[in-house]
């Protein structure tokens, strides 16, 4: 004789399903580009991948530079938060250099890259421009869900994000090109 297993399966309310994923994605921290700064991503875009220029490396400044300058700049203001700020700009820096190779140089930019000396410190963010900074923060937010970032660090992150990248239209010119 035969016996039919059956699962016990929960079943949920499509009503409920909805409202969780509306929670859900409305829960998603994320970042407001002006238009000022998606201007400079997609200038960037089309020098390098389509007049095929590489910026200058090493660059002069190079990001950790201008970040450095925008922590200073924020030294009137509450010491925890200034605290803060700071740990997510070396947090910026430490990813830069993971993802650099692959994910945030285009195809043209790989060789020069390759032929670059390592650093001695192995800090590649000391040779890169700003122009590469604003590639990582346009995919921040995909990146930190990737990386199952819990939700409060991903809100203090991108709200720092965002005073950075606030910075950065008011402080900071396009970088050389070869």
């Amino acid at each position: 004789k035969m016996t039919r297993r059956t699962s016990k399966r929960a079943v949920k309310d499509p009503k409920q399903e909805a409202a969780a994923a509306s929670e859900e994605a409305e829960a998603k921290p994320s970042l407001e580009f002006s238009a000022a700064f998606l201007a400079h991503v997609k200038q960037d875009h089309q020098a390098v991948q389509v007049e095929k220029k590489l910026y200058v490396v090493p660059a002069k400044p190079a990001f950790p530079e201008v970040l450095s300058s925008f922590v200073d700049s924020l030294s009137g203001e509450d010491p925890r938060r200034h605290q803060v700020i700071q740990a997510i700009t070396q947090a910026l820096r430490s990813y830069f250099n993971l993802a650099l190779e692959k994910a945030l140089l285009y195809p043209e930019e790989i060789k020069q890259y390759q032929e670059l000396p390592p650093p001695d410190d192995e800090d590649y963010s000391n040779l890169y421009p700003i122009e590469h900074l604003l590639r990582l923060i346009v995919k921040l937010p995909r990146l930190m869900i990737e990386l199952n970032v819990p939700h409060s660090a991903q809100v203090v992150a991108l709200s720092a994000t965002s005073q950075i990248m606030e910075y950065l239209e008011s402080n900071h010119a396009q970088s050389p090109m070869q």
